[in-house]
């Protein structure tokens, strides 16, 4: 099962209480309780898209191995997590908070943004080109007396 970046209280803190009763209990509007089940299934598969993205960039072992998880990332599983238990019918403002969370996760596929880790650099481009060459001959000390007569 993959990684989930956020938790129950995570979720609750990003919508609401009554909200994740809600997304979790769609077939059943008079539901109190959240079901743990669809709850961690959601947070689970909106892990896995986050780490599509990320996984690009950086070493999933080492960002899964962070305690607490990035914020970008907490706050990614729970809006991806929304939109996915959201159903069908997507209200637009999830879809829109949706849209703004993966154009933020691709632009650290690129590159253009990073999670702010610190110390830990990401990785790069699996499918980047990598260059090598020897060292060069001419330098500016060998051909120093270049044209002296």
């Amino acid at each position: 099962m993959p990684f989930p970046y956020a938790s129950r209280d995570d979720m609750i803190r990003h919508c609401t209480l009554d909200e994740v009763v809600a997304l979790t209990n769609l077939s059943d509007a008079s539901a109190t309780t959240i079901d743990e089940d669809v709850l961690s299934q959601g947070l689970a598969g909106a892990a896995e898209e986050v780490d599509a993205y990320v996984g690009n960039r950086y070493s999933l072992d080492m960002l899964h191995g962070l305690d607490p998880a990035p914020a970008m990332l907490i706050k990614a599983n729970c809006v991806i997590a929304r939109k996915d238990l959201d159903g069908v019918n997507t209200r637009e403002s999830v879809l829109e908070a949706y849209r703004d969370i993966i154009r933020f996760l691709t632009q650290i596929t690129k590159g253009m943004a990073t999670l702010n880790l610190g110390s830990s650099q990401p990785e790069p481009p699996r499918d980047s080109p990598q260059f090598s060459a020897p060292a060069p001959v001419f330098t500016r000390e060998t051909l120093s007396d270049y044209g002296q007569f």
